[in-house]
């Protein structure tokens, strides 16, 4: 459904979209240091991510992409098996044989596993709101003409969403954060993939959620101890490996289909616009 922001999207796509980023930024950077000393740092994530939340949502209903916030049953099933890379490489992000050989234990409470696990779907919400249901798209309507458009899209707003994290050197450490950006970009890839194929931001949402648990699992001072082993980089670099190019092959096979549709697409608006010239100088005719 056609909305005026949507129009004025439609006709400035890339200054929209570094509207939406500059918000998206604003959002990250947030000061929270009153809010943490009076319900904890993990709450008060919650609580301003989740006003940021709200905006994108209702940025992206006024933008014409009300779709996106719905659950597609049938593009899911469709496309469980990139959803299953997905989930498989968010899962691969927790320190599963550090904790089974006692290398990495819990030290939080209950509560505070449960507020670390809101803190991280908030997060994760914020984050695919803004860079996949709004800057995505704003950079695939910016490029739809444009040949490999679709690419170019998920690529450059991949790329935005990994710089971004530049920003986390106010509060991490130069070393974390530059590795942060890199594999921000390469995840960014994926979620964005999993949004254009399933066509429904909670399922790069459910899976950004999920590797952010297991990922910041000592980060955030939720376990202690040593995450890293050789036999936990191995299962994450194959699995990163073959996930790759499963995504790569199946998002290939997606576009290729998609091409003749958005063809002949292209040809009808065509054809109906010759017909309503043709009609305009008919009525013109006869008025004369």
């Amino acid at each position: 459904m056609k909305t005026p922001l949507l129009n004025s999207i439609e006709k400035r796509p890339i200054e929209f979209a570094m509207i939406f980023l500059l918000v998206a930024a604003l959002g990250m950077v947030f000061p929270i240091a009153w809010l943490d000393q009076l319900v904890g740092r993990h709450f008060a994530v919650i609580i301003v991510r989740g006003f940021f939340i709200i905006v994108g949502i209702v940025l992206m209903i006024l933008g014409g992409q009300a779709a996106g916030l719905k659950f597609s049953w049938k593009d899911f099933k469709k496309n469980w098996d990139l959803v299953l890379v997905g989930v498989l490489v968010s899962i691969a992000n927790f320190p599963i044989i550090a904790l089974f050989r006692g290398d990495v234990t819990i030290t939080a409470s209950a509560g505070a596993f449960t507020a670390y696990v809101f803190f991280n779907i908030a997060v994760s919400m914020f984050e695919e709101i803004f860079f996949r249901g709004l800057i995505f798209i704003a950079f695939l309507i910016a490029f739809k003409d444009k040949k490999h458009g679709t690419l170019l899209a998920i690529f450059i707003s991949s790329a935005v969403f990994g710089l971004v994290h530049f920003l986390n050197l106010f509060n991490s450490s130069v070393g974390f954060v530059f590795m942060q950006v890199g594999y921000s970009f390469l995840l960014g890839l994926l979620w964005t993939v999993l949004y254009y194929a399933t066509k429904t931001i909670w399922v790069p949402v459910f899976c950004h959620a999920l590797f952010n648990i297991g990922g910041l699992l000592v980060n955030e001072g939720i376990a202690a101890g040593r995450i890293w082993n050789g036999p936990t980089i191995a299962i994450i670099a194959v699995n990163a490996a073959l996930g790759a190019i499963w995504v790569s092959f199946r998002l290939a096979c997606i576009l290729n289909k998609k091409q003749p549709e958005d063809k002949a697409n292209k040809d009808n608006k065509e054809s109906r616009e010759v017909k309503e010239e043709i009609n305009a100088e008919s009525d013109g005719d006869i008025g004369n």
